[in-house]
């Protein structure tokens, strides 16, 4: 699925490896549809709501005794939770509820679903690093489409298409219905079959190119 999936920001290189990508699983025998994922926005609010408010829960003692061993961007992250209420939680979960059945529903039509797992490429070390040494990656969170499919708990397999132009992996992630991880692991299994990316494997740092 491409809806939601391309912002401009997105790596130029993205829609060529996502469309080969496909390209490669309508060759192993799939028919290719488009599809929208049911409530994106509304399920993208309630997960950060829950990721909050269960990080915050796991976390709380933890901040109260050891606030300064917790990056900055983690504890930013960390105080959302507080300043939800036990409603807000509540209705996220209702939200959660609605989307897994109307999610329920889309897989009655389709086996797997295919979209990026990021719109970026593998960030470098380098990128999410602060001047002050600390890691921030709260940037990225609105290039990942993850939290989508960690709110429902459908199963979904991420394997490699491809590269950015600096050398970085991109990702294809393919997902299922609630208990259909043997799916998706066919579905990857003929992709990886079919393309090399895999095997690639990136030099160490520090050794030239040869």
């Amino acid at each position: 699925m491409r809806e939601g999936h391309f912002p401009d920001h997105a790596d130029p290189a993205l829609a060529g490896a996502f469309d080969a990508a496909v390209a490669v699983l309508a060759e192993q025998g799939a028919t290719v549809v488009e599809v929208t994922l049911p409530y994106w926005h509304e399920m993208i609010t309630a997960d950060m709501v829950t990721m909050g408010c269960e990080a915050l829960a796991y976390h709380r003692d933890d901040l109260a005794g050891r606030w300064g061993d917790y990056y900055a961007a983690t504890r930013a992250m960390l105080v959302t939770g507080a300043m939800a209420s036990g409603a807000d939680y509540v209705q996220a979960q209702r939200v959660r509820r609605v989307v897994q059945d109307a999610l329920a529903r889309l897989f009655e039509t389709v086996d797997v679903i295919a979209a990026p797992t990021a719109a970026v490429g593998a960030p470098t070390f380098d990128s999410i690093t602060t001047p002050g040494g600390g890691v921030d990656v709260s940037e990225l969170f609105s290039l990942i489409f993850t939290p989508y499919w960690d709110s429902v708990g459908n199963p979904v397999l991420a394997v490699p298409m491809g590269f950015t132009a600096d050398g970085m992996p991109l990702s294809l992630q393919l997902a299922g219905p609630a208990f259909g991880e043997a799916a998706i692991l066919r579905a990857g299994d003929a992709f990886q079959q079919s393309t090399d990316w895999r095997l690639r494997v990136p030099r160490p740092a520090g050794v030239a190119a040869a």
